[in-house]
């Protein structure tokens, strides 16, 4: 997934106390684990913190591995 909006837990958080969100950037890569949950979090992994994330603040992307060819004429 890729943060498309930076996250402050205690700005942004719906939660009275949320210790266990971690904050995050826009453009930050966010490694998922598992579904989403019924609160609308990920368990996710940011720039090495393990925590949960918003789903609302994040967007799946797809990773694409290209090779090029080289072609003779």
């Amino acid at each position: 997934f890729l943060a498309v909006y930076d996250y402050s837990p205690q700005k942004h958080s719906p939660n009275a106390n949320p210790v266990h969100e971690i904050g995050f950037k826009a453009g930050d890569i966010v490694v998922t684990r598992g579904s989403v949950q019924p609160d609308g979090f990920y368990l996710a992994k940011v720039r090495g913190k393990k925590g949960l994330v918003p789903s609302t603040f994040i967007e799946e992307v797809a990773l694409v591995q290209s090779h090029a060819k080289r072609v003779s004429v």
